[in-house]
């Protein structure tokens, strides 16, 4: 699991991406790096690998954090990846290089993704809609263009699109005053069905927007 908040620990960059386990080797590390897009920023700095990180990764950007801690899940070579808002920090550029790597590494794994963005989730196999806590809608992105209000609301239309030019495109927020990001009333009960719906499917790859429309506009 990789959350928004990537959480690291005092030692250096090799020993917080082989944390995930003891049979990590070097050429994993370096592979993980590379995919999460800190490979060039990891070998700019004078240790590189064997580089500093003080306790909470208060010494790297937030970027950086992310993509680190991206890279230590990747390391790990897991069946399920669940990356929890792990793009947020990210540039659209490298949030892009990001997942077309990571689709070629992943395989058959099962990939569950919590996202802001549009663009993170756009080519998804299932795309899952919480809005309060229920499942509102569930499609790939072209189905819930056509069949769900409340992915419509947050998702940037054609027109949009075609003003922000290539490079913003699929990472546009919606109109000021909607709601994009979740703020859950209730997470255990949010989780439990989501886990509950994810029961039934075994997709390559699961995407999940979740937000909440508060009746209280701050």
């Amino acid at each position: 699991m990789c959350r928004k908040k990537g959480v690291l620990f005092s030692g250096t960059i090799d020993s917080n991406l082989k944390f995930g386990g003891e049979n990590i080797t070097d050429a994993d590390v370096r592979t993980a790096a590379r995919i999460a897009q800190a490979e060039e920023f990891i070998s700019a700095k004078p240790e590189g690998y064997e580089s500093p990180i003080a306790q909470g990764g208060t010494n790297v950007s937030g970027g950086q954090k992310q993509r680190l801690s991206i890279a230590r899940a990747i390391a790990k070579h897991p069946k399920i990846y669940l990356f929890d808002d792990s793009f947020s920090a990210l540039d659209y550029k490298t949030d892009v290089a990001l997942r077309r790597a990571l689709k070629a590494e992943t395989g058959d794994a099962t990939v569950i993704i919590v996202a802001q963005r549009i663009s993170t989730v756009l080519h998804a196999n299932q795309i899952l809609v919480l809005e309060d806590g229920r499942i509102v809608g569930k499609g790939t992105h072209a189905q819930l263009m056509e069949s769900c209000p409340a992915y419509q609301e947050i998702a940037p239309q054609p027109a949009e699109q075609q003003r922000a030019g290539p490079e913003r495109r699929g990472s546009l927020m919606p109109h000021p005053g909607r709601m994009t990001t979740q703020k859950a009333k209730d997470f255990k009960g949010t989780m439990r069905s989501l886990l509950a719906e994810l029961g039934h499917y075994k997709f390559r790859l699961i995407a999940v927007i979740v937000f909440a429309v508060l009746s209280t506009i701050f």
